[in-house]
């Protein structure tokens, strides 16, 4: 993101519609830009022809000679364009338009489009309209209409609404925060908020990100750009919906923005308040070993309001037992409180909270440690705090310090803060500051997580060839009876079996043995569709008649069906009737699966609770594709219907096992089927390990991104050589042993080389970031053999800028090498960067690498550099 850098680092910038009349907004950023102590050039342009503004050197317009790096626009809406192509004629690389307050009726879609196309066609980058502008503390520049300057600090914020931004870093400059960056791109004509996370994902002095999210225009490339900023950041997220439709089979959007954002390693946030205090408690916070929390303090009262916080908040306290017999003697209320929280004597002493806190720290379960301090007069208030000063640099976990009180403690507070350490004025407010540091790590934890190796018999794409045919339709066109229950059982689903009759005169002659009782369904073409009813479960007609025993039964069911259905859906064209064998036990359940599509977040998984009387809507959890088994049970396990499901089943680890197979099945065919609009199945639990489909619907349509890159199944090819097999596949998250295996199998030497240092271990964190990639961003081919073992990996890393390069590194097993497989392998990697755009593949390695040098000779590459030390190799995709 190189191209960003004429926003953040311009060493030249000029402020069109800059003068001294009052209320001019160009005369506002030009002060702004001057009390910032900016240190670089700047013009003011104005077409008035002023000599000076403010004392800054003005001109009519910008022309090539005065090599401007940043236009800052202050003009009305209608001199916007001339203005873009004036600055992109004269060779600046970036305009930010700061029209604050511009009516949304004089930004209408017209007009943005010609904006965009503007600056695509001159190559000039273009933030806004409507931003409050941009400031950068650490480099003097403040090129905002803020009416505040803000002060340096490691925080980024990144917005969209220049009047929620305004008021934000006013709030925050009035608390003492400072940041990094502030920023808001406005209604984004070219720059997203994506792109300025991901230039500031890059930037090693930025600690935290905070963002504000109006909407989300392409939530494929914004997971992308989340998960890649939240591996070496701490992010934050406060969203405002801007009353987004509600997906069909949802009552409401409540769960998608947290299911989104939980899978990007980020943590959203619902206030401001939050959005500050949460991103200061994770900067300040150490590694969190543990979810549960030691809770101590110089008072029963304070830490039992602790307590109950705790509680309240879903926390988990730690068992102390473990603690030294002489230290749990010196404490009070030791029997009720079970040890944790510890009381301590109101004149504790320095030395025995050093005791204290050094002695919790050896227990294996500690999350943090809060400790809830009441001043008095027997109280040494400098002695305790000279002790957690020093605890602090010395402990790897995390220190919370409640001091009650305001007189008598004001200047611990303040060293305590300069230390960098968590402090609060009330116990609750350190508990849920504690619950923000557990929140954040479990959606880490998810994002790391090694999950569970699965094998599916998936569908051949030419086999779901025939279902797409209605995919360019401009509205959802629902599948056949026939066409769902063959797409679901090239999916391994289980049908009840069915008889489908067009007519009532067909009907008539099916079959009726004594004993086996049959259902009947009335098919329409309204009912073809997913989601084709009430939200109330009570007036909720589905066409179906049961315990059918008797061809009579069978034709009255028919006739006060047809009645129903031209009473219900009188404008619903009716199909004909299936009839089924009843399947009904008494400690049997019923399951709602599903996918359905949100105009955000594309196809979304749907679980839970199904049958005509279940409200369906009610017990219904969601989670976007792809699933893992772990993403699965998670789903599961927060519905009602599991809870049902442990106290109903035989072996409900068994039963457990058997939904989580139909969901990555589920997960699959979401991820497999693009144009799937809609799908909804209601499936029966018979005995324990059994899932059998009783009715289902689906209706495909345009083909909608998913929100997070699917398996790219399309690079899968195989390699023979001689009498060896293996396959080139990318790689996925599950391949984590795996590839520890391969790297730790490797002689030292071949590490050093692919590494660039000595290796000895590999740790879980940095092994499940190497294996969980975004596929548009990063690719790893990994090799396998036939015995399932990876032999190979070839990985590259896409960079953006002025000219799209990929870097890229291969390493291969002794075993299987002097085969040809690493010249396969660069090939197959080089054919995915040319579908990606990639203009120019890149490769360093150590001077002493003579077979990455030789690979890359012998695959059409040339020696860009080298020295004693390294050298680079290059190869230019576009050429034919």
């Amino acid at each position: 993101m190189a191209d960003l850098d004429a926003f953040f680092q311009p060493k030249s910038i000029a402020v069109l519609g800059a003068s001294e009349r009052d209320g001019s907004m160009g005369g506002l950023v030009l002060r702004n830009l001057q009390a910032s102590g900016y240190p670089h050039r700047i013009l003011a342009v104005n077409l008035k022809r002023y000599e000076t503004v403010y004392g800054v050197k003005c001109i009519y317009q910008i022309r090539p000679q005065d090599q401007i790096d940043l236009a800052v626009i202050c003009l009305p809406a209608k001199a916007l364009l001339r203005a873009i192509k004036g600055a992109a004629e004269a060779g600046v690389k970036a305009a930010l338009v700061l029209s604050g307050g511009m009516a949304r009726d004089q930004l209408g879609p017209r007009t943005m489009r010609r904006m965009t196309g503007l600056a695509r066609r001159w190559g000039i980058r273009l933030m806004g309209p409507n931003s409050l502008g941009v400031i950068v503390p650490s480099f003097n520049m403040n090129v905002s209409f803020s009416h505040i300057q803000a002060k340096p600090g490691s925080i980024a914020y990144v917005g969209m609404s220049s009047a929620l931004g305004s008021a934000l870093l006013d709030w925050a400059t009035g608390r003492g925060y400072g940041f990094s960056h502030f920023v808001t791109v406005g209604a984004r004509a070219d720059v997203s908020l994506s792109d300025v996370v991901d230039y500031l994902a890059e930037d090693r002095r930025v600690k935290a990100i905070l963002l504000h999210v109006e909407n989300i225009r392409n939530a494929q490339r914004f997971m992308t750009v989340l998960r890649a900023a939240s591996k070496s950041k701490k992010v934050l997220v406060l969203k405002t919906d801007l009353h987004t439709p509600v997906p069909p089979g949802l009552a409401s959007r409540d769960r998608l923005d947290p299911a989104y954002f939980d899978r990007a390693g980020v943590l959203l946030v619902d206030n401001i308040q939050t959005l500050l205090g949460g991103v200061e408690t994770l900067v300040r916070s150490k590694p969190l070993y543990s979810y549960r929390v030691a809770l101590l303090g110089n008072g029963l009262g304070p830490v039992l309001l602790a307590e109950q916080e705790l509680v309240r908040q879903g926390g988990l306290l730690a068992q102390l037992s473990g603690l030294p017999q002489n230290l749990l003697e010196q404490t009070l209320h030791g029997n009720r409180t079970q040890h944790n929280p510890l009381v301590l004597p109101a004149s504790v002493s320095p030395e025995f909270v050093r005791s204290m806190l050094s002695a919790i720290d050896q227990l294996p379960d500690i999350g943090a440690k809060i400790l809830v301090l009441v001043p008095s007069v027997k109280l040494d208030v400098n002695g305790v705090t000279d002790v957690l000063l020093e605890h602090h640099r010395q402990s790897r976990r995390t220190l919370m310090v409640v001091w009650m009180g305001e007189a008598t403690v004001g200047r611990a507070r303040q060293r305590l803060d300069e230390a960098g350490i968590l402090n609060f004025d009330m116990p609750a407010d350190a508990i849920v500051a504690f619950s923000t540091i557990v929140q954040h790590e479990k959606v880490q934890a998810n994002l790391r997580g090694t999950p569970e190796k699965t094998t599916l018999a998936l569908p051949a794409p030419e086999q779901l060839q025939a279902f797409d045919r209605a995919k360019e339709a401009t509205a959802p066109q629902a599948l056949s009876w026939d066409d769902t229950r063959t797409l679901l059982q090239l999916f391994g689903f289980d049908l009840n079996g069915s008889t489908f009759y067009p007519t009532q005169e067909a009907l008539a002659n099916h079959p009726i043995q004594a004993g086996q009782p049959q259902s009947v369904r009335l098919l329409h073409q309204y009912y073809l569709h997913p989601f084709a009813y009430s939200g109330d479960p009570q007036r909720r007609w589905r066409a179906v008649s049961v315990d059918i025993n008797t061809r009579a039964q069978l034709q009255d069911a028919a006739e006060r069906l047809k009645a129903d259905c031209t009473l219900h859906f009188p404008d619903s064209t009716q199909l004909g009737f299936v009839v089924q064998p009843m399947r009904r036990r008494l400690d049997s359940l019923q399951f709602s699966l599903g996918i359905t599509r949100d105009s955000v977040y594309g196809p979304i998984l749907l679980f839970g609770r199904g049958g005509t009387s279940a409200n369906v809507r009610a017990d219904r959890n969601m989670a976007l594709p792809p699933l893992n088994r772990t993403l699965a049970r998670m789903m599961m396990r927060e519905t009602h219907v599991y809870q049902l499901l442990q106290e109903h089943c035989r072996l409900p680890l068994v039963a457990e096992d058997t939904l989580l197979h139909a969901l990555m099945r589920l997960s699959a065919m979401a991820e497999q089927c693009p144009w799937l609009v809609g799908l909804e199945m209601n499936l029966m639990l018979e005995g324990d390990d059994r899932l059998v489909v009783l009715g289902s619907a689906a209706n495909v349509g345009l083909w909608v991104s998913p929100a997070i890159p699917v398996f790219p199944r399309e690079w899968i090819t195989r390699l023979e050589r001689k009498d060896q097999h293996f396959i080139l596949r990318p790689i996925r998250a599950e391949d984590e042993p795996a590839m520890k295996v391969l790297f730790e199998s490797q002689p030292p030497e071949a590490l050093r080389l692919r590494f660039f240092g000595s290796r000895l271990n590999f740790e879980h964190r940095e092994l499940a970031a190497m294996c969980q990639v975004d596929y548009h961003r990063e690719m790893v081919l990994v090799l396998e053999a036939e015995n399932g073992t990876l032999v190979g990996e070839v990985r590259g890393l896409t960079r953006l800028g002025k000219v799209i390069s990929m870097e890229f590194a291969v390493l291969l097993d002794r075993s299987v090498q002097k085969k040809g497989l690493a010249i396969a392998m660069l090939a197959q990697l080089e054919a995915f960067a040319r579908t990606q755009g990639v203009e120019l593949m890149r490769a360093e390695m150590l001077h002493e690498n003579t077979g990455m040098r030789n690979l890359g000779l012998n695959s059409g590459y040339a020696i860009a550099h080298q020295d004693a030390d390294m050298v680079t190799i290059e190869k230019s995709l576009l050429q034919l």
